[in-house]
C-alpha cells in the first residue's frame, strides 16, 4: 500500500529550503499531494501520480496546481524546475521503452526510487534543489551502488537528516531526507564537503535543527539560490 507523508516532513523541507513563492516545483510521484501542502505559491506545483484514486484527491486539494495522472517513466523533463521535491515509491519495477533513462535495463526495466531519482536531477534546474524521502540504508543496497555514484558526480549531497519514526506509521522502515545540489554547466565544486547530519527524533525539534543548518555554509547556497532563481 502507498505511504503518505507526513505534512510535518513536507514543512521541514520547505523551511529548510526557504522555497521562495516564486519557485516552479516537480513531485513525480506526488500522490495526494502532500509534499506540496506548504508550499506559498500551489499555481507553481507541478504533480505526477499514476494511481488514479491518489491521483483525483490530489486534483481536489491542489485545484490551483498541474496534477497529471500517469506514470513519471513517461516524462523526460530536463532543468525545467527550480525543486524537486520527492517521496518515491520503493523497489518497484517500471518499464519503458522511450531510453529516457539512464538506468533502464536492455529490457526496459527500472526501479521506482533509481527513476524518481535520476528524473528528479535531469529535471531541476543547475543549482536547484532536489529533496528526497528515502529510506536510511539505500545506498548501501546492491541494486543503488551505481546509481549512488552517478549521483555524487551529478550533485551534491548538503543534508542527511534521519526522519522521526511518526513519519510513516505503518512502516518499520527507518526514513531519511536527503537534500541535494544539482551541479553542471557553469556550477560545479572541485571538492565535495561532509554534509549537514542530522538524527530527528521528533518534529518538535525541527526549529532547533533548522537553526543548526542555518549556522552552517550550505544555508548560503540555499539563501542565495532561493533568492536568485525565481526572480
Amino acid at each position: 500500500g502507498q505511504f503518505f507523508t507526513s505534512l510535518k516532513a513536507s514543512k521541514l523541507i520547505v523551511d529548510i529550503l526557504q522555497i521562495p513563492d516564486s519557485a516552479t516545483v516537480l513531485d513525480s510521484s506526488c500522490g495526494t499531494g502532500r509534499l506540496a501542502w506548504h508550499l506559498k505559491n500551489k499555481k507553481l506545483f507541478t504533480g505526477i501520480e499514476f494511481e488514479k484514486k491518489a491521483f483525483e484527491i490530489a486534483k481536489r486539494v491542489l485545484p490551483d496546481s498541474l496534477i497529471i495522472n500517469d506514470s513519471l517513466i513517461n516524462h523526460d523533463i530536463r532543468d525545467s524546475f527550480d525543486y524537486v521535491l520527492i517521496n518515491p515509491p520503493f523497489s518497484l519495477q517500471l518499464k519503458s521503452m522511450l531510453g529516457n533513462f539512464k538506468f533502464i535495463s536492455y529490457g526496459g526495466g527500472i526501479l521506482s526510487h533509481i527513476a524518481a531519482l535520476e528524473q528528479a536531477v535531469r529535471a531541476v534546474k543547475y543549482r536547484g534543489f532536489v529533496a528526497a524521502i528515502l529510506p536510511s540504508n539505500i545506498w548501501a543496497l546492491e541494486s543503488s551502488r551505481v546509481f549512488h555514484r552517478w549521483l555524487q558526480e551529478n550533485a551534491d549531497e548538503i543534508a542527511r537528516i534521519r526522519l522521526p519514526k511518526e513519519t510513516f506509521v505503518n512502516t518499520e522502515w527507518e526514513t531519511t531526507l536527503f537534500i541535494f545540489q544539482k551541479e553542471g554547466g557553469y556550477y560545479r565544486r572541485d571538492e565535495k564537503r561532509e554534509p549537514f547530519i542530522r538524527k530527528l527524533d521528533s518534529y518538535s525539534e525541527a526549529h532547533k535543527l533548522i537553526d543548526d543548518f542555518n549556522q552552517t555554509d550550505f544555508y548560503g547556497l540555499v539563501k542565495e539560490y532561493a533568492s536568485e532563481c525565481c526572480s
